[in-house]
């Protein structure tokens, strides 16, 4: 089995929890109160420079240069469209709720930790959760639509189509990873991995 593909299975129970949460299935409903979906947005925008930082730590603890210079790349991604894309989704649903404070980002830190404390390998796994989820997440809102307006334009803005590309070269990097590292330390990625699945859920908790 890839390397990719045997990290999702160690994560697919804390997606599937997400596919079927009720803030996704109120999105494609169209009755999701708009209060709720922009509480997860600011939320999430925390974690998204959380994020950004953890890649910038692991892309200086790359192997290779290219692998350097694709997450570092990611890094800049997240860091620049942070601000923008969370006022954009705001914008979209005529809200700004109360932004959480950093004590009570639980995952922030185990991002954080994760690219300052763990060795390359252990790092990624930890992070890819929010670059994997956020894409597959997205095609299924895509695939589900919304009855309303507002939300139809906030899917749209939730996966912008050159992000899909960057998660499939992430993925091919993490499989030509696999072919280099032991059985030991794949079985470590997979239990980062199935960590990190589990924070993301809890974004999706902490919006109810």
């Amino acid at each position: 089995m890839s390397l990719h593909k045997e990290l999702w299975t160690a994560g697919e129970e804390s997606f599937a929890a997400i596919v079927d949460h009720p803030i996704p299935a109120g999105i494609s409903a169209g009755d999701l109160p708009k209060a709720v979906l922009a509480r997860l947005v600011a939320i999430d925008s925390l974690h998204l420079e959380d994020y950004a930082r953890a890649l910038a730590l692991i892309a200086a603890k790359a192997p290779t240069l290219g692998d350097l210079a694709h997450f570092a790349g990611i890094a800049m991604g997240a860091a620049r469209s942070a601000g923008p894309k969370r006022q954009a989704m705001l914008g979209i649903l005529g809200e700004e709720p109360p932004v959480p404070p950093a004590s009570d980002r639980p995952y922030g830190a185990f991002l954080a930790s994760a690219g300052r404390d763990l060795g390359f390998a252990e790092a990624l796994a930890a992070v890819l959760p929010r670059l994997w989820f956020h894409a597959e997440l997205g095609k299924e809102l895509q695939r589900r639509s919304s009855p309303d307006p507002v939300y139809r334009a906030f899917i749209d803005v939730h996966l912008h189509r050159d992000y899909l590309p960057v998660v499939e070269a992430t993925l091919a990097l993490v499989d030509a990873l696999g072919a280099r590292v032991s059985a030991a330390e794949r079985s470590a990625m997979a239990a980062r991995f199935a960590e990190g699945a589990r924070f993301e859920l809890g974004v999706w908790e902490s919006a109810r």
